[in-house]
């Protein structure tokens, strides 16, 4: 049965099925009510609880594209000297690291931010 989810009226275990709700099903709005045996089940499991807290407690903030873009493509230009001390061997996986970061680059320098989401993701992949 669908029921409404009201922010203001709802009880810990009903934003906590909420929240549960938006993070593994994509049809929130019409099933959040589903998840309200996941909320009480992991409130009632301590070592749970104290996981749940400490992961909480490592979490850092996220960055904006600005601040994480600029420092991937710091991290991928000290990959790019490790292909570069390789010699002839590392030189294909350098020329596409270069490639890479020139789009990286163009991104940024244009302000085209899917570009540069684009990139972020690539840059990511190298290693």
């Amino acid at each position: 049965m669908f029921q409404p989810f009201d922010e203001a009226t709802a009880s810990t275990t009903d934003r906590a099925a909420w929240i549960l709700c938006q993070i593994i099903d994509d049809d929130a709005p019409m099933r959040w009510t589903r998840y309200r045996f996941a909320a009480e089940c992991i409130a009632k499991n301590k070592a749970l609880m104290d996981l749940l807290k400490e992961l909480g407690g490592h979490m850092t903030t996220s960055k904006t594209l600005a601040e994480a873009l600029p420092e991937e493509m710091a991290r991928v230009r000290e990959v790019l000297g490790h292909y570069r001390e390789i010699g002839p061997a590392g030189a294909i996986g350098a020329a596409f690291i270069e490639q890479d970061l020139r789009a990286a680059d163009k991104a940024v320098m244009s302000g085209d931010v899917v570009a540069m989401l684009r990139s972020l993701e690539t840059l990511k992949g190298i290693n």
